[in-house]
């Protein structure tokens, strides 16, 4: 197993966990649209809406074209994104609350419709183990929103077969109100290091 991340901080986290479950997952410190692996896999995931990061369609289209060279022919990439619906109606300018025993969670959206982006802030206010008092740490980060058609016109420029797409990870086919689609894809056509942009 290959782990990928942009940010060194996570892959920190990860290291810890993998050595308190004894695994011999490798991480590597990298961008999805500079991927570099040593060999190739047969299997690609990637979850929690990370495309969604990207900030340009090209970089998407990198990112996809060379998960496409290193993958073995009938390989499987399964990736999700969030959907327009879901930056438009879900999340759009609105702030959510979340109140559990040890958290205590704000979080503010704001899209913005001419750069179709939506920048996100978070405030965890987090008890102290010792105490009553609650440490504050804040994240900020943004996601972009795509039209899923010219998704699709990647996935088969890049090689691959569109085998189907899903309502999040369940069995339902997407509907207008899918909030995050999975794509499912199978590697049928070989891509050349030439041909990448």
């Amino acid at each position: 197993v290959i782990g990928i991340d942009a940010s060194e901080d996570m892959l920190a986290v990860a290291n810890e966990k993998k050595y308190d479950e004894d695994s011999s997952a490798l991480f590597l410190c990298q961008k999805a649209e500079e991927l570099d692996l040593f060999g190739t896999i047969n299997c690609a995931v990637s979850s929690l809406d990370t495309f969604n990061h990207i900030d340009s369609i090209e970089k998407i289209e990198k990112a996809v074209s060379l998960v496409s060279l290193f993958m073995e022919m009938n390989g499987i990439f399964i990736f999700d994104m969030n959907t327009p619906h879901k930056h438009k109606k879900v999340l759009g300018n609105n702030t959510f609350v979340y109140d559990m025993d040890e958290v205590y969670c704000v979080w503010q959206n704001s899209y913005d419709e001419s750069s179709e982006r939506t920048d996100i802030d978070l405030d965890f206010f987090i008890k102290n183990e010792d105490n009553e008092d609650y440490e504050r740490y804040s994240e900020n980060f943004s996601e972009y929103v795509y039209d899923l058609d010219k998704i699709t016109d990647i996935i088969k420029k890049c090689g691959f077969t569109l085998l189907g797409t899903l309502d999040d990870y369940n069995e339902y086919p997407p509907s207008e109100t899918t909030e995050r689609i999975t794509f499912i894809c199978k590697k049928t056509e070989t891509i050349f290091k030439d041909e990448l942009k």
